[in-house]
């Protein structure tokens, strides 16, 4: 499987232009709102190390749910022999259908046909998905081709640091959205 090396440029360019903050390996909640305060009163969905890439953390608060929408504010860092060497706070409104908790980014397609991509999903009205794609990770993005496909990424990649894509169609049968398979399946952790 390939990895995803846009992702990691786009983190390295952040942590160049970023002044750095430092906090405690092991981070507390009362160490991580002094450091940024901006995330007071927001949501704490998890502080989590990936031990593939030598320990690198990342923070992430959720904040402002309604009306389907969710601003999730992260903090990567990297091992430091003080602690933690963190950048600054980075913002993404991004969408839910049940719950906040379980997130994710659209590109090129409203709400109302991400609820049908993803309800056809989790309904597991799939038609013929790679055979390695056994474990049903979250919907995290959906975005919307040009020739009537959509891109869908899955998996936990603040704390896994892995994700898995491929594309689909969405195709009506017998009068429920349902989800065939169309190709370009890759993944990969950074």
């Amino acid at each position: 499987m390939a990895t995803i090396p846009w992702l990691l440029l786009a983190v390295l360019a952040l942590a160049e232009s970023a002044p750095a903050i430092f906090i405690p390996q092991s981070p507390r909640e009362s160490d991580i709102v002094a450091a940024f305060p901006e995330l007071r009163g927001d949501k704490k969905l998890s502080v989590c190390s990936n031990a593939m890439m030598s320990g690198a953390t990342e923070i992430v608060y959720l904040s402002g749910a309604k009306n389907n929408e969710v601003t999730v504010k992260s903090v990567h860092c990297t091992r430091a022999s003080t602690g933690l060497n963190c950048g600054a706070v980075r913002r993404e409104v991004n969408y839910f259908l049940d719950s906040p908790e379980n997130f994710f980014s659209l590109e090129n397609l409203p709400l109302s046909t991400a609820r049908s991509i993803i309800e056809a999903y989790k309904a597991n009205r799939i038609d013929t998905v790679p055979d390695w794609f056994v474990a049903r990770p979250e919907v995290r993005s959906i975005k919307a081709l040009p020739d009537g496909r959509y891109r869908l990424r899955f998996g936990e990649y603040y704390c896994a640091g892995c994700t898995t894509v491929f594309n689909v169609r969405l195709e009506t049968k017998e009068n429920e959205p349902r989800l065939v398979y169309a190709g370009d399946a890759d993944g990969g952790c950074f």
